[in-house]
């Protein structure tokens, strides 16, 4: 959980793992053959869909400072200063018939994207500037150590179009060289999503589409009881436990990562995955709807996931960086949570 901010050779979990004497058996999946990455590239974009896309952007180009790439009356692409993936794509719906992820939604409420993850700088002026614009942090910013790093985290909800974005800041070990700089908010470098069964979810990811892994590890519980971004209960943080992965398509990379928690023990949790599922390309529904990858060939995508027993579907929607219809090729996680793929050259950033 929360640990895409991690270095792989750090302790990687957000709160202490579990006791040796403790820790529940599990097998290390990680360490598994796994076929070739169905890409090599991070994802370019993700599409958010709201009531008014004006006052969901102001986030970003207010607080972040984004950059307008495309707009039209019904959709704004930004992308943040200097860099070429990680888009922000808004888009207006009429006739809206509910939301991919409630706003009250909880951490053990399965289904769709939970969250777009986004390092930041001064986050206590960007929770207070954030909640003019309409978001509210779902708990107090929350200390998390591991190794040498301390870190603030966050999680903001828009109360309008139930989007949320988890912030990191660093409070210690500086960000990677690699990451591009940033004055407040950066180029969004992972997203997340609540699932049904961690690994599940991870095999959809490293054996379907050939993933890297950036992080899988065991269940984990805090020491003690104590804020968990998430919003899980701090009375119950040293009990319930949670499973995490991160993949990305190429080892190495500071972004383009998704990243899977299932959150164990808690029985009210509903499953809102058929909410992202349906309506591929025309959803009328509010909050992250799909996260957009380019490949060089749609036709040996469709064959490569159709051979892992998958069912991709074609679709004619809007670009990220245009407002013409591409085809795309559409795939479901098994918790429902989208991802569309576009041929590399039907669209291309400004």
């Amino acid at each position: 959980m929360l640990i895409g901010a991690c270095q792989p050779s750090a302790p990687t979990t957000s709160h202490p793992a579990l006791s040796p004497d403790k820790q529940p058996e599990w097998t290390d999946l990680s360490q598994r053959i796994k076929p070739d990455p169905i890409i090599n590239s991070a994802w370019k974009s993700v599409t958010l869909l709201t009531s008014d896309k004006d006052d969901l952007a102001r986030f970003w180009t207010e607080i972040g400072q984004y950059e307008t790439i495309m707009e039209s009356p019904d959709a704004i692409t930004l992308r943040a200063p200097g860099t070429s993936e990680g888009y922000i794509h808004i888009r207006e719906v009429p006739d809206i018939s509910g939301y991919f992820r409630p706003p009250n939604s909880r951490a053990w409420d399965t289904g769709c994207y939970w969250s777009i993850m986004m390092r930041a700088k001064n986050l206590a002026s960007i929770v207070k500037d954030a909640r003019v614009l309409g978001w509210e942090p779902l708990t107090d910013i929350a200390l998390l150590e591991f190794g040498p790093s301390r870190l603030h985290i966050v999680v903001l909800t828009h109360k309008m179009s139930g989007t949320r974005v988890q912030l990191y800041e660093r409070l210690t070990t500086p960000v990677p060289e690699a990451f591009p700089e940033f004055a407040r908010i950066s180029r969004p470098f992972n997203i997340m999503q609540m699932v049904h069964d961690r690994d599940t979810a991870y095999n959809f990811f490293q054996q379907a589409l050939g993933f890297e892994t950036f992080y899988y590890g065991p269940p984990t519980t805090s020491d003690v009881p104590r804020t968990s971004p998430l919003g899980i209960p701090v009375e119950l943080t040293t009990s319930v436990p949670y499973k995490a992965a991160i993949v990305f398509p190429k080892a190495g990379m500071e972004w383009g990562r998704f990243e899977m928690i299932e959150v164990g023990g808690m029985l009210d949790g509903q499953d809102f995955s058929p909410n992202c599922r349906a309506d591929l390309g025309a959803s009328q529904r509010l909050g992250i709807y799909v996260v957009t990858l380019q490949a060089p060939d749609l036709l040996r995508v469709d064959a490569r996931l159709k051979s892992y027993g998958l069912s991709p579907q074609f679709v004619e929607a809007p670009g990220a960086v245009s407002s013409t219809a591409y085809r795309q090729l559409w795939v479901s996680s098994p918790d429902g949570a989208l991802i569309a793929f576009e041929d590399i050259k039907a669209a291309r950033a400004p």
